[in-house]
């Protein structure tokens, strides 16, 4: 039932009813036995997304903030508040948020992307990018993260560089 709500909500997403999608992954959420289980973060991000795309950025928050009132140490849901942070201008917050989810795990590899998209300053990103990496070698996603931000940077024959290291150590990898 649980996977059905969440399916059900999905497709509400898929049809653009934010609102609609809300109150369904809302159901799943309250009927999850255990919130850490995959489904029920799969319907916390589907939530707080279907809120943020209806406009409802408050309500969002609000959300994010029951959850961690009942479970602090939920390092995702962090990065999802950190996300909503950031989405409502608190940037520096949010990147505050960010470097306390990475201190206690570092491979968390949603939190250096979500990090990423916060840092305004191109400089910051790649150096911060670089720690991620480092952290995660095994991550062909923050290589390219790395390698875009370099462009971005006009820093292309570093880019390259990185680019040509994700594909000799993933050449599988999309």
């Amino acid at each position: 039932v649980l996977a059905g709500r969440v399916q059900l909500a999905a497709v509400l997403q898929a049809r653009r009813q934010w609102r609609a999608a809300a109150a369904e992954f809302r159901r799943a959420l309250d009927a999850a036995p255990d919130p850490a289980d995959p489904v029920a973060r799969l319907a916390l991000e589907g939530l707080v997304g279907s809120l943020v795309s209806a406009g409802e950025l408050d309500a969002a928050g609000a959300e994010i903030e029951r959850v961690l009132a009942e479970r602090p140490d939920d390092l995702e849901a962090r990065v999802l508040y950190a996300g909503n942070l950031a989405r409502r201008g608190q940037a520096d917050k949010a990147q505050a948020e960010l470097d306390r989810v990475i201190a206690k795990d570092p491979g968390l590899v949603r939190a250096w992307i979500v990090l990423a998209g916060v840092l305004n300053d191109p400089a910051a990103r790649i150096e911060r990018l670089e720690a991620g990496v480092a952290a995660n070698p095994s991550n062909a996603d923050l290589g390219l993260l790395l390698g875009s931000a370099l462009e971005q940077a006009g820093r292309f024959d570093e880019a390259i560089g990185v680019y040509e290291q994700m594909t000799q150590r993933f050449p599988k990898s999309r």
